[in-house]
């Protein structure tokens, strides 16, 4: 059972995406962390700079690097030399 749960944790909704689950009770209005930015012209650079802050503050690193990846790598790096070997071998009559 406890691989089930693994599976259950990896393929839920937040972690997925966790905007398809972020303010559920609210869902009408619009998150309060977020600014609306101002149609009237360009927008300042102080503006400019507070907001990449808090978009830098909000993201989250990369995962380029972590297992998960790492398994990714290893599968492609073995599947796909794999699918052209066995078109190649069954063309060939092999």
């Amino acid at each position: 059972m406890g691989l089930l749960s693994v599976f259950g944790t990896v393929f839920s909704l937040d972690t997925l995406d966790y905007r398809l689950t972020a303010n559920t009770a609210r869902s009408s209005s619009p998150p309060k962390n977020r600014s609306v930015p101002s149609l009237s012209g360009p927008p300042s650079a102080a503006s400019e700079s507070a907001q990449s802050r808090q978009t830098r503050e909000e993201s989250q690193p990369s995962k380029w690097k972590s297992p998960e990846f790492f398994l990714y790598y290893l599968v492609f790096v073995v599947v796909v030399p794999m699918m052209f070997k066995v078109a190649n071998d069954v063309s060939q009559g092999v």
